[in-house]
């Protein structure tokens, strides 16, 4: 979006600042047990404020976006984002940086730390092998 839309850098700046406030409320909720009363009320924010950044982003930015760009482009794009999708970390980590390329790295190590964490995390509560996706 940055460097193909008009008004690119603004929108990315939003849409930066809407991926943390998010991070920061699935860090309050993700270590929160289901008896406390936080619970309900941070999981209920957490999920509103999701369902309408992702609206925004399906309904406005992404097409948006593909109609500026060719469909080699998308494709690119596409192949991208599902790379980063797996090198993801699998819990929030707000502080993180935010800045490219800051953020690439800071998400790299810690996908590889969250990954091992999550192999313990479901060790003694499951039965069976683990499988490691």
């Amino acid at each position: 979006m940055e460097d193909h839309l008009k008004g690119g850098p603004d929108m990315t700046w939003k849409d930066r600042s809407q991926h943390q406030r998010i991070k920061e409320q699935l860090h309050q909720f993700q270590n929160l047990e289901a008896e406390n009363p936080d619970f309900e009320p941070t999981f209920s924010n957490l999920y509103s404020d999701l369902q309408q950044h992702v609206k925004q982003e399906e309904e406005h930015d992404i097409p948006r976006l593909e109609a500026k760009l060719d469909h080699e482009s998308l494709s690119q794009l596409t192949t991208s984002f599902e790379r980063t999708k797996y090198l993801a970390p699998t819990r929030s980590h707000p502080l993180s940086s935010q800045t490219p390329p800051f953020e690439t790295a800071a998400a790299l190590l810690s996908a590889s730390i969250d990954k091992i964490a999550d192999v313990f995390r479901k060790f003694p509560k499951q039965d069976g092998p683990i499988v490691i996706q």
